[in-house]
C-alpha cells in the first residue's frame, strides 16, 4: 500500500518518467534480482539480519564478476565451487594490473579480495592510494623511515601503519575519512566524540 501511494504522489508531483520506479515483489525474487544486478549501486532494506548477510554475500560475488569484466587480470581465486554451500563464503581472490578507475579498486569490498596496481614513483603511489573516495586505513612498506613518515603524512586515511598490517588498539583512535565515515572509536578521541564544548560567561563585578 505504501508503494502504491508513493507512486500516486510521484505522478501528482510530475516527476520525469524513470526517475522513480515502483517495483512490487517478494524479497526472494524482486529483492534478489536487484541485489544480483551489477548496475544497482545501493540497496537499503528493512528486515532480519539474515537478509543483510545474504545481501553482503551477493554484492561480494558481484564485485568479483566486475573484476573479471573490467581491466584486471585474475591471479587467484574468484571461483566459489569448492566453498561450503551452507553459509555465505567468498573465496580468497587477487587481481593484478588493475585499472585505477575500475570499480573493484574504487569501491570498498569487505572480503578477502586484493587488487594490485603498479606504480613507478613515490608520488604516483600516493596519487593512486588517494584516488578513491574512501580512506579507512593505509599501509606503507619500506626500509626508509623518512619515506614511511613522508608517505604516511600524505595518505588520506584515518590510520596509517608502516611495515605491518592494520591493527586496532583500544588506546588509539580508529576511524576513516572521506566517504568511509566520520568520528572515531577507541582512545581519548572517541571519548571526545560523546562530549561537546560549552562556553559559560558571567559578570563577576556584581557578585
Amino acid at each position: 500500500m505504501y508503494g502504491q501511494r508513493l507512486a500516486e504522489l510521484v505522478m501528482e508531483a510530475a516527476f520525469p518518467p524513470g526517475v522513480i520506479n515502483i517495483l512490487c515483489g517478494i524479497g526472494s525474487v524482486a529483492g534478489q534480482a536487484l541485489a544480483d544486478h551489477r548496475e544497482v549501486r545501493k540497496i537499503s532494506f528493512t528486515g532480519i539480519t539474515v537478509v543483510g548477510r545474504q545481501l553482503l554475500a551477493t554484492s561480494s560475488k558481484t564485485n568479483l564478476k566486475k573484476g573479471r569484466g573490467e581491466k584486471a587480470k585474475l591471479l587467484h581465486g574468484g571461483d566459489d565451487s569448492g566453498l561450503p554451500s551452507n553459509g555465505h563464503f567468498v573465496p580468497n581472490t587477487a587481481f593484478s594490473d588493475v585499472d585505477p578507475t575500475a570499480s573493484i579498486i574504487q569501491e570498498e569490498i569487505f572480503g578477502p579480495v586484493a587488487c594490485i596496481a603498479h606504480f613507478r614513483t613515490e608520488e604516483e603511489a600516493i596519487e593512486l592510494a588517494n584516488g578513491t573516495s574512501y580512506g579507512l586505513a593505509s599501509a606503507v612498506f619500506t626500509e626508509n623511515v623518512n619515506r614511511a613518515m613522508r608517505v604516511g603524512e600524505s595518505l588520506e586515511s584515518g590510520q596509517v601503519t608502516a611495515n605491518m598490517w592494520g591493527t586496532v588498539n583500544v588506546n588509539t583512535p580508529f576511524g576513516g575519512v572521506k566517504e568511509t565515515g566520520f568520528g572515531r572509536n577507541l582512545g581519548r578521541d572517541a571519548l571526545d566524540e560523546w562530549t561537546h564544548v560549552k562556553c559559560i560567561k558571567f559578570q563577576v563585578s556584581n557578585l
